[in-house]
């Protein structure tokens, strides 16, 4: 009787101790302890898994399974509901922002007629893709056959005092040859539809023959070309010279308005002109200026070739290139070419004379390639008669450096010798230079006198040399 009293007893404790426990305290992971909640560290814990919890029957007897498991009825905490708005919060204005930026670099296509959405330069600045696999050719131009023969026909200046070739204001001439200004753009790749540069060009013949500059089209694969009046044409590329900065499309189109070339000799010192063309896309651009220098030999900043140039104090800028340099009696008398330029000068623009442009611009639609130009092999500094006396050296052309490859670096010449002749002529210029061995052709044998400089005395020599193919 003892024994059950006793029995009885401690199962009477045993309940009153489970009684006393909230069932969030004796769960072990109810999270109590996360939350904050003050547990008797002396009070005996159940097992976690409520199958295995000793609970008395609550209201009406049966089993509350929401009451005793702690998933379900576990107190929310405002730290973690704020905590988790702020993450949330954070999450939003990221997303945000990255949306903002995806759509701000997406191209914009702007609405502005037939003109291509956004603006470039000459297509010196060029865009090419890189071909990664060697063995895939790189898409080449599609060109026109050369063959014809074309004679550019240039017309004298009239005179002042006929009545009938009256000096034109420059609105009389743009009225006439703005319809022979067309707008060249390029494009890199043969599947692309946005263009990658953009020049200006000169319609040559009624049958679509147009010339232009050699940068503007040297590394595209397609050209179209627009008039003035909005009709556009896919252009092919008869031939360039890159020296020169010359080159020659051609359309498939007839009628169209070509323009009249005047003799740029007649021009004079003072005498107004205009620039047509499209710099940065702005088709049909006029400006207006006064010829500032006649028979300049400007060096192409491409590849030190020398041409004839005019001077002009209207600038050629970018895209403006392959325009018309035009008198005030509507004739085209240069091709204007920003290769030709001053970048420290402002105010300073230069156009190929079409006196020198003339037998490329025809060699190129017969040939469709320029070929026979010569070189020495040398690099001088030229010192003329008075430079020479003025600090007491030899007038001529005082030798910097010599080819290896060329035939003259066999002839005896050295590095600080003076050339002071070429085959009997003296020279003490590169226009002089130049002028000698324009018609000569590769092989061509050249002597010259050159003087060698001594410690005691200098001494004269006479060497022979054969000219090399510039090509």
């Amino acid at each position: 009787m003892d024994n059950f009293n006793d029995d009885n007893r401690k199962d009477l404790i045993k309940e009153d101790s489970i009684e006393q426990i909230s069932p969030a305290e004796h769960q072990p992971n109810s999270g109590s302890d996360s939350f904050g909640s003050e547990v008797d560290s002396s009070a005996p814990h159940q097992n976690q898994y409520h199958g295995n919890t000793q609970v008395p029957p609550i209201g009406n007897g049966y089993y509350n399974y929401t009451q005793n498991n702690p998933v379900l009825h576990k107190p929310r905490n405002k730290v973690s509901v704020l905590f988790v708005a702020i993450i949330s919060l954070l999450v939003l204005l990221f997303g945000s922002a990255i949306l903002i930026v995806v759509m701000y670099s997406m191209p914009v296509q702007h609405d502005i007629g037939k003109t291509p959405d956004i603006s470039y330069g000459d297509t010196d600045d060029i865009y090419t893709n890189p071909i990664e696999d060697d063995n895939i050719l790189p898409d080449l131009p599609q060109t026109h056959n050369p063959g014809d023969v074309i004679i550019i026909d240039q017309k004298s200046k009239p005179n002042p005092n006929d009545s009938n070739y009256a000096v034109l204001n420059a609105v009389g001439v743009a009225k006439i040859v703005s319809n022979s200004v067309v707008e060249i753009w390029t494009y890199a790749n043969t599947d692309q539809f946005q263009p990658n540069g953009q020049g200006s060009g000169i319609v040559l013949t009624t049958d679509g023959y147009i010339i232009t500059n050699a940068h503007v089209v040297e590394a595209a694969k397609k050209f179209l070309v627009m008039f003035s009046d909005g009709t556009e044409y896919e252009a092919l590329l008869v031939g360039m010279d890159l020296k020169t900065d010359l080159a020659v499309l051609k359309v498939d189109a007839n009628g169209l308005d070509a323009a009249i070339f005047g003799n740029s000799d007649e021009l004079e010192l003072g005498e107004d002109i205009i620039t047509i063309g499209s710099p940065s896309g702005l088709s049909g651009t006029i400006t207006k200026g006064i010829v500032s220098g006649l028979n300049r030999r400007i060096i192409s900043d491409y590849d030190s070739y020398q041409m004839n140039c005019i001077q002009i104090d209207a600038a050629i800028s970018p895209g403006n290139s392959g325009g018309a340099l035009v008198n005030m009696y509507g004739q085209v008398v240069g091709i204007n070419s920003s290769k030709y330029v001053s970048h420290e000068i402002e105010g300073i623009g230069f156009a190929i004379s079409i006196n020198e442009a003339r037998p490329i611009i025809e060699t190129l639609i017969k040939d469709g390639e320029i070929k026979g130009r010569v070189r020495i092999g040398i690099v001088f500094v030229p010192v003329s008669d008075t430079v020479a006396k003025m600090s007491g050296k030899v007038a001529g052309l005082h030798i910097q450096s010599i080819d290896d490859e060329c035939d003259i670096a066999q002839s005896g010449l050295r590095i600080n010798d003076v050339i002071t002749h070429i085959n009997s002529t003296k020279v003490t210029t590169l226009e002089q230079v130049h002028d000698l061995i324009n018609d000569k052709s590769p092989g061509d044998k050249i002597s010259a006198t050159i003087y060698r400089e001594h410690s005691d005395e200098g001494e004269t020599l006479e060497i022979t040399f054969k000219l090399e193919s510039d090509d």
